[in-house]
């Protein structure tokens, strides 16, 4: 299985229109949305967009504890 980040699902379930979806989209426990598709060469492949309300930079934000 090949698993990608993307920031939407949007354009991927758009762009991937027609093809078999092996888990239809589904909430994660993170809050974030996932959907599982077949490649034509039978390799499964999971997209996985973050939660609305944790953005990439967010990710390196934190400060360390004193």
């Amino acid at each position: 299985m090949i698993s990608l980040d993307v920031p939407s699902l949007a354009p991927i379930t758009t762009a991937l229109r027609g093809c078999e979806v092996v888990v239809g989209e589904r909430k994660t426990a993170d809050g974030g949305r996932e959907i599982f598709y077949r490649e034509p060469s039978g390799q499964v492949v999971r997209f996985k967009a973050r939660p609305a309300s944790e953005s990439a930079d967010s990710l390196f934000d934190h400060k360390p504890s004193s």
